[in-house]
This record gives C-alpha cells, sequence and structure tokens, in this order.
C-alpha cells in the first residue's frame, strides 16, 4: 500500500515538540511524514522551520496561506495566495511544494464543492496538483482495522487533535505490515 499520511494545519502556531513527536514516530515507521502548510506567518515559527531544515524525511505541501475555502474565492484570489504559498515554502525550506490539499477536504461538499475542479485547474498552471480525496485518520483505522483496502491513497490527520495522535501509532502500524502493501 501506497499512502499519503498528512498532517494539515501546520503553521505558525504549531508547537514544535509536538512536531517531533509525530514526526518520531514516522521516523520510526520508515515512512515519510507530509505536511500541509498554512503559510501566513509560518516564518514567525522560527523553532519549527529550523526542525524541518535540520532534519530529514519530509514531504512539504500546501494546505492554504489560512484556512478557508478556496472554492468561493475569485481566480485572482485563488492565484494570489497558491503564489504566495509556493515562494513561502521555497524560501523557508528550499523546495517548491507539488500538492496543494485543500482545507476541509470533503466538507467544502456543503459548499461550492462543484468548484474544486476549477480551482484544481488553477493550481496545475502554477505547477501544484490538488488532493482532496481523502480519509480523516479516524475512519481509515477503522478500515483498515476491518481488513479493509481504503479507496485513496491520503490519510490526514491533526497534531493538534489529542484522538488523531492517539491513532497515528496505529495506523502507522497497520499501513506498514507487508499484508497492506
Amino acid at each position: 500500500m501506497s499512502l499519503t499520511i498528512r498532517e494539515d494545519d501546520v503553521g505558525k502556531l504549531t508547537d514544535v515538540q509536538v512536531l517531533k513527536y509525530v514526526h518520531e514516530q514516522f521516523l520510526n515507521s520508515h515512512v515519510t511524514h507530509t505536511v500541509a502548510f498554512l503559510c501566513d506567518g509560518l516564518e514567525e515559527n522560527i523553532p519549527l522551520v529550523e526542525y524541518i531544515n535540520k532534519t530529514h524525511n519530509w514531504n512539504l505541501a500546501i494546505h492554504g496561506w489560512n484556512h478557508h475555502n478556496y472554492c468561493t474565492m475569485t481566480k485572482t484570489q485563488i492565484e494570489d495566495e497558491l503564489d504566495k504559498c509556493i515562494l513561502k515554502i521555497d524560501n523557508l525550506f528550499g523546495v517548491v511544494p507539488e500538492k496543494w490539499y485543500l482545507p476541509f477536504n470533503g466538507f467544502v461538499k456543503d459548499k461550492n464543492f462543484d468548484l474544486v475542479p476549477y480551482v484544481a485547474d488553477i493550481a496545475f498552471y502554477h505547477g501544484v496538483d490538488v488532493d482532496n480525496d481523502c480519509y480523516h485518520i479516524s475512519d481509515a483505522v477503522v478500515e483498515l482495522e476491518l481488513g479493509r483496502k481504503l479507496n485513496t491513497d491520503t490519510v490526514y490527520f491533526h497534531s493538534w487533535d489529542r484522538e488523531d495522535l492517539k491513532l497515528l501509532p496505529t495506523l502507522l502500524f497497520l499501513t506498514t505490515q507487508k499484508s497492506c502493501k
């Protein structure tokens, strides 16, 4: 199983000690740690930037400039924020992100979800692929414990959510077993 396990909402308010705790679990499981950044003010979290830059096993992605529904924004607003995100991640980490994990994932279905392809087309012209087909960690763990295959290749969690953090070791264990690959 090739699965992207991503941590959402990493940004200026992220506690670097929690990020280190989470990252150690990824390192111990030999799984790439994907982080989806909220880029506004990210440079203010100097300990986070320094930690990511001095360690390895990262996949750096965009979550947004802020956490809002891009499907309700104009093309100019989307392009402006996307470009700022790309430049911020490149400037701070020396990496040009290739993925944009939209805020709210499937929850944007309530408001303008039909515009996700429009947002994805804009992102494509800026060199970024949009992915919003994912499981929340709580749903993925249940499916995997029942022996079912996931019908997507992305699972997300939040390090600010204790329940998500409790499930992370189980998810890493279930997804690194030979029977799951």
